[in-house]
């Protein structure tokens, strides 16, 4: 049996899961894909861990590395600090 939306979702500090939660429906419905996806995406990734970082230096919730954090106007040592 696998992981539910609402799983995933729990795996989010109570205090944070309600906006994280209209987030990733914002971005799901701008991409054109399911919230579901999204954060299955995030829970491989990193457990949806927002300041998980991998031992090469990969940080957040998708893992961006520095070039790519570079590109999209921050650095990984931001991401890492972000919450949920």
């Amino acid at each position: 049996m696998g992981y539910t939306e609402n799983d995933l979702l729990n795996k989010i500090p109570a205090s944070q899961r309600s906006a994280f939660s209209a987030k990733v429906k914002s971005l799901a419905t701008h991409l054109g894909v399911p919230v579901y996806h999204l954060l299955a995406i995030m829970d491989v990734e990193s457990g949806l861990n927002p300041a998980i970082q991998n031992k090469y230096g990969y940080t957040g919730l998708i893992q961006f590395g520095k070039t790519a954090a570079q590109e999209i106007g921050t650095t990984t040592d931001a991401l890492k600090s972000m919450t949920a």
